[in-house]
Parts: C-alpha cells; sequence; structure tokens
C-alpha cells in the first residue's frame, strides 16, 4: 500500500470528462456512469436531472426510468475536492415521451400449459404495467415499475411475475407495433409464462384502440344488441348469450349456461391486425369449483348488419 500527501491547497481541482448530449425515453432504463478524477475524494452532486433520474454516489452513476418527457435540459455536475476547489461541466438532456402505441390498455387470451382464460394489461404513460390473467377461477396479477428494454426492432420488453397468494409463475411480455398497422397505434403484446421469450408466446393482447382519434365511428358498426344461443347436444342442454356493445367497443355480456348458470360478464370489443373483432368470454363461478366457461365471441360486419360467432378457444364454433 502506497500513499501520497500533499498540502490542502495544493491539491488540483477534479476533472470532470463532459459525457455531451445524452437522450432517453420515458418508462425505459437509462445509466450514465459519469468520469470524475481527483487527487482526493471528491464531493459530486448533479443538479437539473429529469423527474425519473438521480445521481448514485457509489458507482458515480446517473440511472433511472424518466417520468416526464423534457427537451435540452441543462443538467450541471459538480465536483468539489477536500480543498474546497471545484470544477463544473453541463450537458443536455431530451426525454422523448413513449410512444402511443406502447402505453394504453391491452387485453387478449392465452391457453395451453397455464390453462385457458383472459389475459388484460395496462401501460401508464410514465410506462408502468399492471395486469391480470384468469383460468378456472384463479386470479394472477403481475406488475412491474417500467419497461425493462428496447430491443433493436422497437420492441419494449418486461419481465414480470404473475402471483396469487403462494402460487407464482414468471411472464415476459414484449409489445410491438407493426409498420403498416392499420390503425397506426395499434400494438400486440406477445406473453411468455416464462423468464425468457422461447418459442411461439403462450398468449396476446392487443391494444384497446377505440378511444384514439377516428375510431369511434368504426366501432359504431358494431354497436347494438346481440342474441347468441348455446346449442345443447346429447349430453348437455342449450344456454343463450345477450351482447350488448356501446360506441366505445365496451362489451357487456349476460345470459345462462346450459345447466342454468347465470353469466354477467363485461369486457372490450378487441381489434386484432387483420382487421377481425373479438370479446372474450369468462365466468368460473364458485359453485364450477374449480370449472369454468371460457370462449371467444368473433363479430362479423356482414353487408345488412353484424353477426356475432362465439369460438372455443380452437377456432371451433359453438353458436
Amino acid at each position: 500500500v502506497s500513499a501520497w500527501f500533499a498540502v490542502t491547497t495544493n491539491v488540483p481541482k477534479p476533472v470532470i470528462v463532459n459525457p455531451g448530449p445524452q437522450r432517453a425515453m420515458v418508462g425505459l432504463p437509462f445509466q450514465l456512469p459519469l468520469d470524475v478524477t481527483s487527487d482526493s475524494l471528491p464531493t459530486i452532486t448533479v443538479a437539473g436531472l429529469p423527474t425519473g433520474l438521480s445521481y448514485i454516489a457509489s458507482t458515480k452513476t446517473i440511472a433511472g426510468a424518466p417520468t416526464v418527457s423534457v427537451t435540452n435540459r441543462t443538467v450541471t455536475v459538480t465536483a468539489k475536492n477536500v480543498n474546497k476547489t471545484s470544477a463544473t461541466e453541463t450537458f443536455t438532456m431530451t426525454v422523448d415521451p413513449l410512444p402511443a402505441w406502447a402505453q394504453g390498455n391491452f387485453n387478449g387470451w392465452f391457453g395451453g400449459a397455464a390453462g385457458n382464460g383472459p389475459i388484460s394489461g395496462d401501460v401508464t404513460a410514465q410506462g408502468k404495467v399492471s395486469g391480470k390473467l384468469s383460468s378456472l377461477g384463479t386470479n394472477y396479477t403481475f406488475s412491474a415499475a417500467s419497461y425493462a428494454r428496447r430491443d433493436g426492432d422497437g420492441a419494449f420488453w418486461v419481465t414480470a411475475t404473475a402471483s396469487v397468494a403462494k402460487v407464482s409463475m414468471p411472464l415476459t411480455l414484449a409489445v410491438r407495433n407493426s409498420a403498416g398497422v392499420v390503425p397506426p397505434n395499434l400494438s400486440i403484446a406477445d406473453v411468455w409464462f416464462a423468464v425468457t421469450a422461447d418459442g411461439d408466446p403462450d398468449a396476446a393482447l392487443w391494444r384497446n384502440v377505440w378511444k384514439d382519434a377516428g375510431m369511434a365511428a368504426v366501432a359504431t358498426n358494431y354497436t347494438g344488441y346481440y342474441t347468441a344461443t348455446l346449442p345443447g347436444t346429447n349430453e348437455y342442454g342449450s344456454g343463450y348469450l345477450l351482447f350488448t356493445v356501446d360506441k366505445s367497443g365496451g362489451v357487456k355480456t349476460t345470459g345462462k349456461l346450459a345447466d342454468g348458470t347465470a353469466v354477467s360478464l363485461s369486457g372490450v370489443l378487441i381489434l386484432d391486425e387483420a382487421g377481425r373483432v373479438f370479446a372474450v368470454l369468462y365466468t368460473a363461478p364458485a359453485a364450477y369449483k374449480g370449472g369454468g366457461f371460457f370462449g371467444v365471441a368473433e363479430f362479423f360486419k356482414t353487408g345488412v348488419g353484424a353477426k356475432v360467432i362465439v369460438r372455443l378457444l380452437d377456432g371451433e364454433p359453438f353458436v
């Protein structure tokens, strides 16, 4: 171990390497190490950081996930030596807003080893993620403070844990927006029930676009009341469903299943990238003791009006 000593007044002031203009995005992690050298242990302060970012002294790093967009914000870095001699550098920082297609309400369904059921999620303008999924009477919830990263194709990724009581499972979600999709802010969230995206997604969610500009007129194509029958067979009786679709794309469903169980559901129309329109149907009454009713209602616009066909998960219609 070697040590060098000098008169305090002779210690030169610190040297700060200016990092130059910086760019970040709301809802995405940002990290900027500061290059500061000194003959003593300097005290470093950083002023003017956008909301959501902070300076971590232990690693000399600016880090965090911005929550507010700004343009050319001046950030000031000051380093002081033991003799109170200071050095200052400034740089500008711009934080872009989270794209409209990467935020909002998402709805879809899943099927496979994890069961069958609806899945939904919400992403705030600050990138905070929350959601839920249900299967056979069990409701899981998941959340994340922000997206984790954005890949080279522009998709936003997040890893969370869907849990209920002591049961939990990992979940990876990627939100993507394809060029040329109509409407332009329609996006798809692929979901894998794993810590990494491996193979085909286990679920898909689509962004709710009905409140976007110009979409109210599209929703009116499906506004109205529908009656659907659930025809019986020799093994079970018949039932019926009543759908009410409002001008905001909301769907309310009532009716009775074959065993007389009343159905009362609410949801939203799902518009996919192919222009198809769906509503997810799910209920798990306590009397079913772990069982449930699940299906997808597809709405068709015909020349004389709208028609609804309710399908099982495998696509086979039962209405």
